[in-house]
Formats: structure tokens, sequence, C-alpha cells
């Protein structure tokens, strides 16, 4: 996935992505809060932001668990993103 913010449309690199959704996170960005099918009874949360110009938005689902932040997802935006939990 290319990096929206990336003046060369680098694609992410893993600590990129992490550095990507800490900047989302210290700017408000809106999260929204899920209950995830696996496992159940546990909440995710989910990020949607632009992915660039001509490019999907880019969904991205976190985790909090065992005292971290845990990674699910983080990919280009697809339509059934929105029931996927």
């Amino acid at each position: 996935m290319v990096n929206p913010r990336d003046a060369d449309l680098q694609v992410f690199t893993e600590v990129g992505a992490w550095e990507f959704i800490a900047e989302l996170l210290e700017a408000g960005h809106p999260i929204q809060e899920i209950d995830l099918e696996s496992p159940a009874g546990k909440k995710g949360y989910v990020l949607v932001t632009s992915g660039g110009e001509k490019r999907p938005e880019i969904y991205i689902k976190l985790q909090l668990g065992s005292g971290q932040v845990i990674g699910r997802s983080f990919h280009y935006s697809e339509r059934s993103d929105n029931q996927r939990r």
C-alpha cells in the first residue's frame, strides 16, 4: 500500500504503518468502537482514512490486549469492511 503522506509515494513499511496510525490517533482522527467476533466479547477500534488521490480509503482495525495495541487490519478499504468484526 502506498503511504499517502509520502511525497515519493513509497509503500508503507511496518514501522511506517505504525507511525501513520500514531499520527492519526494523536491528531484526534475519528475512531469507531466495534464488537469483535473473534475473539468474542472483545472490543476493536476502526479508523478509516484517505488513501490519497485516486486510491481507496485505508481501513485500520486495532485491538487492545495484554497492555499493548494489536494491529488486526491495515489495508485498502473494501465495501464489506464495515461489516467485518
